[in-house]
């Protein structure tokens, strides 16, 4: 009797490994990937399809007369990525009435200017 409960058990317990294994073979075959990130830059993103487009478009617009690696093509895009990143980052914000205060201020020293070399 001990033995058919060692066997049993033996049993179940090699059935339940037999399970997660396939389970587990099965989740992993079904992984695919869409797209990657390449590179982040900021708050912006470079995809692997990114850089694929990219490269298609410089050969379609050179006709096939320039050849371009993915690397090169990363690194045009990562200096496309950093400007946009900079050109935020280094941006103010200007009221329309500071513009105007600025542009009467520089007018009346021209205007005076004028009048005094009359």
């Amino acid at each position: 009797m001990p033995q058919k409960t060692i066997i049993l058990k033996f049993t179940k317990l090699l059935s339940i490994v037999v399970l997660f294994i396939a389970t587990t073979c099965q989740l992993n075959a079904q992984k695919i990937k869409i797209d990657g990130v390449a590179v982040v830059i900021g708050k912006n993103i470079v995809l692997d399809s990114d850089i694929a487009k990219f490269k298609q478009e410089v050969e379609l617009r050179s006709e096939g007369k320039i050849t371009i690696t993915d690397c090169e093509m990363l690194e045009e895009l990562m200096q496309q990525k950093l400007l946009s990143h900079h050109a935020i980052i280094d941006s103010i914000t200007v009221l329309d009435a500071e513009v105007n205060s600025k542009v009467d201020q520089k007018y009346s020293v021209f205007h005076a200017r004028i009048w005094f070399f009359r």
